[in-house]
């Protein structure tokens, strides 16, 4: 009778030191996601040049030019450019260069973009991206 009572000792200790091990790696598995989670989010934040000189409404040919903006998102460079045809006409598709340049007039890059055919007061919002450091974004130009 002793030895039955002694090996259920031996079980039931068994048994709680390998819960207490599946509840600490557990715990420590997630402390571990929510470290990834965090890495992830601060990753995933969206930098934006806020020069005034990106904003400036600009003509180019027949279409103007507004709301240049230049993120960086995960390492990957975007520029967004508003353009507005306002004209009474329908103007052509054209391929165009966006070239960003720092403060001091620097070209940081120049991304080719192609700028659709737009009817008369129509608006569309173009993109391009690049590799390149546009962190000292500050201000632009357009060209063919």
């Amino acid at each position: 009778m002793r030895k039955k009572k002694k090996k259920l000792r031996i079980l039931i200790l068994l048994i709680i030191i390998i819960a207490i091990i599946i509840v600490v790696v557990n715990l420590v598995k997630g402390d571990n996601k929510e470290t990834s989670d965090n890495e992830n989010s601060v990753n995933e934040e969206t930098i934006v040049a806020d020069s005034p000189k990106l904003k400036e409404k600009r003509k180019y040919n027949n279409i103007t030019i507004t709301n240049v903006e230049v993120q960086t998102t995960n390492n990957e460079k975007y520029i967004l450019v508003d353009i507005k045809n306002e004209n009474n006409y329908k103007v052509e598709s054209e391929n165009v260069s966006i070239t960003i340049l720092d403060e001091q007039g620097n070209e940081l890059a120049s991304v080719p973009a192609i700028v659709p055919a737009l009817e008369a007061r129509g608006e569309i919002e173009i993109s391009a991206s690049t590799t390149r450091d546009l962190s000292k974004a500050y201000d632009y130009r357009i060209e063919e």
